[in-house]
């Protein structure tokens, strides 16, 4: 499967400040709730392979 769709999606992410939102907004306070930024980009990512 190709990822040339990741790029831009990733790049628009980084544009728009997801990363930013998401550090500053969303905390995910259970068990297995540390780095939530990167586990909500890597569905993102994921996503956007489908």
């Amino acid at each position: 499967m190709s990822c040339a769709g990741l790029v831009p999606v990733m790049a628009l992410a980084a544009r728009c400040g997801l990363t930013t939102l998401l550090t500053d907004r969303v905390q995910i306070a259970v068990k297995g709730g540390a780095n939530a930024t990167a586990k909500i980009l890597a569905l993102v990512a994921v996503r956007s392979l489908q």
